[in-house]
């Protein structure tokens, strides 16, 4: 009897991470940002980029963008492999300017259904 609770615990677990069948449902990316170190290679933004949603992102462009008000300083982007539904992968975004101070808009640009 224990034994026929175990299986059926397991194959419930195993089949909550199966994607859902909807050819309508997409990834759900949630970006978070926060200033990073200072280097030669300029001032980083770190960003952790979280896919809430049941299907798999990849080739996800990511692009940051420095704005003094109104005025676009710079922008950068990053594109991430993969990013698996359910998780987080880190990135970041190097600008030239130091971000302390300036608004900092971050967005996804676009994925792949891989």
């Amino acid at each position: 009897m224990l034994g026929a609770a175990v299986v059926a615990v397991t194959l419930g677990v195993i089949a909550a991470q199966i994607p859902g069948t909807d050819p309508d449902a997409m990834p759900a990316l949630r970006i978070e940002a926060a200033a990073g170190p200072a280097s030669a290679a300029g001032h980083a933004v770190r960003l952790v980029v979280r896919n809430e949603g049941t299907r798999i992102a990849a080739a996800v462009e990511v692009e940051g963008r420095l704005f003094d008000g109104e005025e676009l300083l710079e922008s950068s982007r990053v594109t991430l492999d993969y990013v698996p539904r359910g998780s987080a992968t880190r990135a970041g975004l190097w600008f030239a300017r130091d971000p302390t101070g300036l608004r900092l808009e971050v967005r996804a640009l676009g994925y792949q259904e891989p």
